[in-house]
């Protein structure tokens, strides 16, 4: 007999289908019952799990983010730039991995749609950025560079023009002069 699936990994299960049917066919095609079908459940064990849509989406945009959120929670301090250094080295880390980086494109295309996903961002932003100006003597330095690194990244999220791996190297270490310089 096949050993039945946990609640948490018939949530794993939901989130990837969802992710899959997102990245490969975009969001005007991710409906319930879609992601029901991907991943070989009912609309009513999928329902059971995730009421909306929208909790749907928001939940497989906070398992997307929650390394990255994570990473910055070991940082033990604010103190000697350590936050901004930490989120440099979360972003690049992000960056690298193409499945991360192509599902948040794709969860930032379903933002249009789905609103809740921008302000959750934007939401995460603001607190970044507050820690980040409070770990450094000069703010506007750490906000250009954290604008730098944030450019770096949306340059991959969106395919725009991004930097090969050695030239995106040579500008974090060139960034993480300036931070460590500062």
């Amino acid at each position: 007999m096949a050993r039945k699936r946990t609640g948490e990994e018939t949530k794993q299960l939901i989130l990837d289908s969802c992710g899959a049917i997102l990245r490969q066919q975009g969001a005007k095609s991710l409906t319930l019952d879609a992601v029901a079908a991907e991943a070989g459940l009912s609309k009513g064990g999928l329902l059971y799990h995730f009421a909306t849509k929208e909790a749907l989406l928001t939940n497989l945009f906070e398992h997307f983010m929650s390394p990255f959120d994570q990473y910055l929670a070991t940082v033990p301090g604010l103190a000697d730039t350590e936050y901004l250094l930490a989120y440099m080295d979360a972003t690049v880390e992000q960056i690298e991995d193409e499945d991360t980086i192509g599902m948040i494109a794709s969860l930032f295309a379903a933002g249009e749609e789905f609103p809740q996903l921008h302000t959750a961002m934007q939401r995460r932003y603001l607190d970044w950025q507050d820690k980040i100006a409070q770990g450094t003597t000069d703010p506007i330095i750490a906000t250009a560079v954290r604008l730098a690194v944030d450019g770096l990244w949306f340059s991959a999220v969106y395919n725009y023009a991004p930097p090969d791996n050695a030239q995106r190297k040579a500008i974090v270490d060139m960034l993480r002069t300036i931070v460590e310089q500062n």
